[in-house]
């Protein structure tokens, strides 16, 4: 008599991808996973620490929410590990910010305007100062020594 033993397997899982829905600084971001195959945990690690309190996991670990993104989070690598008892998926993911706020652009050129104005003066006084802009300021004619205008025409 021949005994026949089958092994049930659980398939081997397979990320096939990580979206973002591309947040603002400042704004919540959510970033999920996608993948086939039967899960048994699904942990992250950010910078190969655990996640910051800040954090939070959703739908079985399968969402990472990030409430008011910083810029510190767009620096940092955010790693997904997926295991089951026959295999193991890692993959690694970077935040993506779509724009800065308006108030970090405000910022900047705040601190541009201003250069480039000191910039522009310092060259018009450099102008002026070496008689590049003036040079006929010494052959100015008072009002009552100037021809009529009818002679100019």
């Amino acid at each position: 008599m021949v005994t026949v033993v089958l092994l049930n397997f659980p398939d081997p899982v397979l990320i096939s991808n990580i979206t973002s829905n591309c947040s603002r600084l400042g704004e919540e971001m959510a970033v999920s996973i996608q993948f086939s195959g039967e899960e048994s945990a699904v942990t992250w690690e950010v910078d190969g620490e655990p996640l910051p309190e800040r954090y939070r996991l959703i739908d079985d670990n399968r969402i990472l929410i990030i409430p008011s993104v910083q810029r510190d989070d767009t620096k940092r690598r955010f790693q997904v590990r997926i295991t089951n008892p026959v295999s193991e998926e890692i993959r690694e993911y970077r935040l993506e910010i779509r724009d800065l706020p308006s108030d970090y652009r405000r910022s900047q050129m705040l601190l541009i305007v201003p250069g480039v104005l000191v910039v522009i003066i310092g060259i018009l006084v450099s102008l002026v100062s070496n008689d590049y802009i003036f040079p006929f300021c010494d052959r100015i004619i008072p009002l009552d020594q100037q021809p009529p205008l009818e002679r100019l025409c």
